[in-house]
């Protein structure tokens, strides 16, 4: 036991941005890429100390938005902004206008048939392997899923341009999907080709091609 009494949690800073004479905090990351409107300013990223050390202000490229008010909400290093409201609160997501909303709405599966989505493979949650290297030629084991933010579609999956997916892998693949595919792709900022279906609004996969950078 600590003499000195419990452990308190430690701090955190708020991710305050300030441009155009009004502050935004940030929201995370969209569920679909923002069409961005082509209107760009720098921004302040404010420092603070959370008690390891203090922050100094960053300066930041701030893009708008195309259809939203940047009264509302602005773009900042693949991050959302939404205006701060009273005290160190943005406003409530609800309160926002439809187009801000759907920038955080998951996409639901409703395609009949097989179809294709291509992207940057972001994450690859609940995988495991089989014994041995963990860069090498061992299978994933399902269930697990593929993360990538959709930039390429056939015809029919053309709604989920710019989407963030998630793509479950519910039995092994053929071929399946391996750690080397880790390795060489995602960790090195390569992308993921998936063949999926829908099943209950989400999104299945068929097949899955590894895509290294280069």
């Amino acid at each position: 036991m600590d003499p000195g009494g419990p452990d308190l949690p430690a701090a955190s800073c708020a991710d305050v941005l300030r441009y155009s004479g009004a502050d935004y905090l940030g929201h995370g990351s969209p569920e679909r890429d923002p069409r961005l409107s082509g209107v760009t300013g720098e921004g302040t990223r404010l420092g603070c100390d959370d008690g390891g050390g203090a922050v100094g202000d960053d300066t930041v490229r701030v893009h708008e938005l195309a259809g939203i008010d940047p009264g509302d909400a602005v773009e900042s290093n693949n991050m959302i902004y939404l205006v701060q409201g009273a005290g160190l609160q943005a406003l409530a997501l609800e309160d926002m206008p439809e187009a801000v909303q759907l920038l955080f709405t998951p996409l639901d599966c409703a395609l009949d048939g097989s179809f294709t989505v291509a992207g940057y493979w972001l994450e690859v949650p609940g995988a495991e392997s089989s014994p041995g290297d963990e860069a090498g030629p061992d299978p994933l084991l399902p269930p697990y899923q593929v993360v990538l933010r959709v930039d390429t579609t056939s015809p029919a999956a053309a709604a989920y341009d710019r989407a963030l997916l998630h793509v479950r892998v519910e039995q092994q693949l053929d071929p399946p999907l391996t750690h080397h595919d880790v390795a060489t792709a995602m960790w090195t900022g390569g992308r993921i080709s998936a063949t999926a279906h829908c099943e209950q609004d989400s999104f299945v996969a068929d097949s899955l091609t590894a895509i290294p950078p280069g």
